[in-house]
């Protein structure tokens, strides 16, 4: 009978070490430790004990846990793919010759941006994305200035004009 208990002790903590290494599984490890995980199962010897059905359904859990998991996984690599190439189209279009056209391109990767990011840690990405928003707002502030610039100096040129015509004038 010790022996009976012994067994079914080691048969118990087999089955529990494949689940609980198979819920210790994280990111691209995933795969492999599923299909790790069911072919140790598979191999294990046949155990018909009281914790059977408890043990075959934890371990069915944790399968469909780790396929959540990566199918979390995936997603978020995928996302995070996504943000890279609007990060480039990003910087890219911030440094674009034509400002008005670099403006009109940059709000809908914007809101691409917002669509794709929320709810996600982007990290790197975000600053990526952030320095471009900032770049095409620093080029449009020289421009403005610029055009202020320009403004202001024709308006003192026309100005000094009138003050020659009134002086011609009198």
């Amino acid at each position: 009978q010790e022996r009976e208990a012994t067994e079914r002790a080691e048969a118990v903590a087999a089955r529990d070490r494949i689940s609980t290494t198979l819920a210790a599984a994280e990111g691209p490890a995933i795969p492999a430790a599923i299909e790790g995980a069911r072919g140790a199962w598979a191999a294990l010897p046949p155990f018909a004990g009281p914790e059977t059905l408890a043990l075959e359904r934890q371990f069915e859990e944790e399968v469909q846990a780790a396929e959540r998991r990566l199918a979390a996984f995936r997603d978020l690599a995928a996302r995070r793919a996504r943000l890279d190439e609007i990060c480039a189209k990003a910087e890219s279009v911030a440094e674009s010759a034509d400002l008005a056209a670099a403006r009109a391109a940059f709000s809908p990767l914007a809101r691409e941006w917002e669509s794709e990011g929320g709810g996600i840690d982007v990290g790197a990405l975000a600053e990526r994305f952030r320095a471009a928003a900032d770049r095409l707002s620093t080029r449009e502030h020289e421009e403005r200035a610029q055009r202020d610039r320009h403004e202001k100096q024709d308006r003192e040129r026309l100005e000094a004009s009138l003050r020659g015509a009134r002086a011609e004038l009198r």
